[in-house]
C-alpha cells in the first residue's frame, strides 16, 4: 500500500479491533463472575428457564429491597453498556476505513 496515510488509518483500526476484543472479554469475564452472585440473589430465574415458571410469581419488591441483587443488575447493565458504546465506536471507525478505502484510487 502507497498511501501512508491510509495505511496508518488501517494500522489504527487494526489496534482498536484488537483493543475492542479485548474489552468484549473483559466484560464477559465481569458477567461470569457476577453469575454465582446472580444465581443466589435470583434462584427464580433458574426456575423460570428450567420449569417455565411464571414471570408474575417472582416477588419484584423484595427484588428491590435487595442490594445483592442491585448490584448484580448494575454490574450486568454497566457491562452491557460499555459493550454496546465499544462496539457502535467500532461500527463507526469501520464506516470510516471504508469510505477511505474506497475512495483510493486502484492501481
Amino acid at each position: 500500500m502507497r498511501n501512508d496515510s491510509l495505511r496508518a488509518l488501517m494500522v489504527a483500526h487494526a489496534a482498536s479491533l484488537d483493543s475492542e476484543a479485548a474489552r468484549l472479554q473483559q466484560f464477559r469475564g465481569t458477567i461470569l463472575d457476577a453469575v454465582p452472585e446472580f444465581a443466589r440473589s435470583m434462584p427464580f430465574m433458574r426456575r423460570m428457564f428450567l420449569d417455565g415458571t411464571e414471570p408474575g410469581a417472582v416477588d419484584v419488591g423484595r427484588l428491590r429491597r435487595d442490594p445483592e441483587a442491585a448490584t448484580v443488575l448494575f454490574t450486568l447493565q454497566a457491562a452491557n453498556v460499555n459493550r454496546l458504546s465499544g462496539l457502535r465506536r467500532m461500527r463507526d471507525e469501520t464506516g470510516r476505513m471504508r469510505r477511505a478505502l474506497e475512495a483510493e484510487p486502484l492501481p
